[in-house]
């Protein structure tokens, strides 16, 4: 899960310093919460919490596009704990979140 939020953070390295934001993670009761924090120069943003990137299911790995801030929208994207798959979600991964829809 760490991985993921590094790999997040890579795409943002060269964003705009005055509306920069990172990605970082909270503890729910089921899920790690994947998020952005705004990091730019504007202060009456900065540190505030932004949208929910991903949800991480702590017991199984399966990462979730989110549906809301607490819940996962159906179907699973990728499993952490498996290499394969983990290995496809950090190659894939961005800051806008397109490689958590399911193509089909």
């Amino acid at each position: 899960m760490l991985e993921l939020v590094a790999a997040l953070n890579k795409k943002t390295e060269n964003q705009d310093p005055r509306i920069r934001t990172e990605f970082s993670f909270t503890t729910g009761k089921k899920y790690f919460k994947i998020g952005t924090v705004y990091r730019g120069d504007l202060e009456q943003f900065k540190g505030k919490l932004g949208s929910i990137h991903a949800l991480v299911d702590m017991t199984t790995g399966n990462v979730y596009k989110p549906a809301g801030a607490n819940s996962p929208a159906k179907g699973i994207r990728f499993n952490l704990l498996d290499q394969k798959s983990r290995e496809l979600c950090l190659s894939r991964a961005d800051q806008y979140g397109g490689y958590l829809y399911i193509r089909g």
